[in-house]
């Protein structure tokens, strides 16, 4: 076992999920962070196929984890042939190929924080990820924790659906959002471009971008 603040290398894969990680953590400001402990910044460093973690600091994969099992599920289905597939890991990490049997597209329902949906998505390719307080502790209402203050995510947003090409991004991106709330998630949304949003406040106020918000 590698001692705090060794450097320690790492498979291909997951050094790949790492730097993943950590550029998303520099394009949302600090908002995604998969390092607990160990300082406010800087607490992983890497060099080449190296990582080290600052002592007392941990890792933690929870919001990016399903958006890189969704994303390796894809490719392999695309590399035996697959020309339509949904892949969907507990309702909020969900990737596509292609159009569905029947219909020309597949029809995603976001889920409502208050129950039922909130809109219905329509994809053809791509990935979508829904980050929210849906999950509760007896200690905390939100399960997703703001990095700022180390404590549960407190901001007017309930829930944070982001659409893009690449599930990881796209599951960062969502509770990156739920971080920074309404916003400063739209600020970054038109900042760095490349995906869609569906947020829902607190008051079940609906705000999407790129014409999403669906049925």
């Amino acid at each position: 076992m590698a001692q705090a603040g060794q450097w320690v290398p790492v498979a291909p894969e997951t050094r790949q999920l790492l730097l993943s990680s950590l550029e998303m953590h520099e394009l949302t400001g600090g908002a995604f962070d998969i390092t607990l402990g160990g300082g406010a910044t800087g607490a992983l460093e890497h060099s080449g196929g190296m990582f080290r973690l600052a002592p007392g600091a941990q890792l933690d994969l929870g919001g990016i984890g399903k958006g890189a099992a969704v994303a390796r599920l894809i490719q392999l289905l695309q590399l035996r042939g697959v020309r339509a597939a949904l892949v969907n890991f507990g309702e909020s990490s969900i990737g596509v190929i292609g159009s569905p049997p029947r219909g020309e597209a597949w029809r995603i329902g976001i889920r409502s924080p208050g129950g039922g949906t909130a809109a219905t998505l329509e994809l053809t390719a791509g990935s979508l990820s829904t980050s929210g307080d849906y999950e509760q502790t007896s200690s905390q209402r939100n399960h997703v924790v703001d990095p700022s203050t180390h404590r549960a995510a407190d901001s007017n947003l309930r829930s944070a659906t982001v659409l893009t090409a690449d599930p990881i991004r796209a599951e960062a991106l969502s509770t990156a959002m739920l971080v920074l709330g309404a916003e400063r998630g739209l600020a970054l949304q038109a900042k760095m471009g490349g995906f869609d949003t569906v947020l829902i406040d607190h008051d079940g106020r609906i705000t999407s971008t790129g014409g999403l918000g669906g049925s």
